[in-house]
């Protein structure tokens, strides 16, 4: 490999000597931290219960989030047409849309 391509890592630089007062630093991680444990990650989806749902469509990996399957497994359902009883989905714009009343029905919720 050409030496001139090689990305080499900055060394560690102590916060100090960037002249950051460490009491702030401090104060900001501990911010963070707060934070961290009220807010959900920001990665992570956010899915409502199905006792608190009150859509009557939810999208594919809500509906997958629910039944435990991959949202791909839902894709070839809807291709395939071989969902379960109650779980036609609709499609809105190219989107497929779920019945909540059918997840509901399919895990014996209803």
């Amino acid at each position: 490999m050409n030496p001139a391509f090689v990305v080499q890592p900055e060394p560690a630089v102590p916060l100090v000597s960037k002249g950051l007062n460490m009491e702030a630093v401090t104060l900001q991680q501990q911010r963070d931290q707060g934070l961290a444990a009220i807010l959900p990650h920001p990665t992570e989806p956010v899915f409502t219960s199905l006792a608190n749902e009150t859509r009557t469509h939810v999208d594919t990996e809500t509906m997958c989030w629910h039944l435990g399957f991959a949202p791909q497994t839902a894709r070839l359902w809807a291709c395939k047409e071989t969902f379960p009883e109650g779980l036609r989905p609709i499609r809105i714009s190219g989107r497929l849309k779920w019945p909540v009343a059918g997840i509901r029905k399919t895990l014996g919720v209803v």
